[in-house]
């Protein structure tokens, strides 16, 4: 099966290697955090493995591609951007901030 461009291919093996050692980390019990979601590929991936996970995506495209295609009931997605957010990391057992570019303004 053809993964569509933007998704982590699970079956791939360069994405597989890339990806494992975050995959290490997740557990059924864990709430997970995740800045950055993008398109949701990881975020689908992630929330098989956990209990639940707070997806936050800036882009407003790339978070509607999310809601649409990642229809699993243990995620919610967020659009904004992180500094926008009050979010409580205490409720959270991992942060993932994968992919995630970085511009400082000083």
């Amino acid at each position: 099966m053809r993964v569509p461009m933007g998704y982590f291919d699970e079956n791939d093996v360069m994405e597989r290697m890339r990806f494992v050692p975050v995959l290490e980390y997740l557990h059924p019990k864990y709430n997970v955090l995740e800045i950055g979601c993008a398109n949701g590929s990881m975020t689908s991936i992630i929330a098989k493995k956990v209990n639940y996970v707070t997806a936050i995506e800036a882009s407003e495209d790339e978070y509607f591609e999310a809601v649409e295609h990642n229809l699993l009931s243990n995620v919610d997605y967020i659009n904004e951007r992180i500094e926008n957010l009050e979010v409580n990391t205490f409720q959270y057992d991992l942060v993932f901030y994968l992919g995630v570019h970085f511009i400082f303004f000083f």
